[in-house]
């Protein structure tokens, strides 16, 4: 299992694109990828659940990557998401 957090730097937090985009990279792997807002969790492979998380501009979520290519699967969304959305916290 790997992990890693990230600050939202949209202005609109992860709204439909994002989420979109997100989602299409997740699919591409076995590995679980789930992003984490406080207590709630979003399966990556499903935009409707990572829509629900309601994650705004500023918000600190946590991206956990497991499963069998999770090497592969941590660079695509981290790709994704630094590249359309996201920062790495410190």
């Amino acid at each position: 299992m790997k992990e890693f957090n990230i600050i939202i730097t949209d202005e609109l937090g992860i709204h439909a694109r994002p989420a979109t985009l997100i989602t299409r990279e997740a699919e591409k792997y076995k590995s679980e990828i789930l992003l984490i807002l406080n207590e709630k969790v979003a399966d990556c492979k499903k935009g409707i659940s990572i829509m629900l998380l309601a994650v705004k501009h500023n918000n600190i979520v946590t991206v956990r990557v497991q499963g069998p290519d999770e090497d592969e699967a941590m660079t695509g969304i981290q790709n994704v998401l630094f590249k359309n959305l996201a920062s790495p916290c410190a």
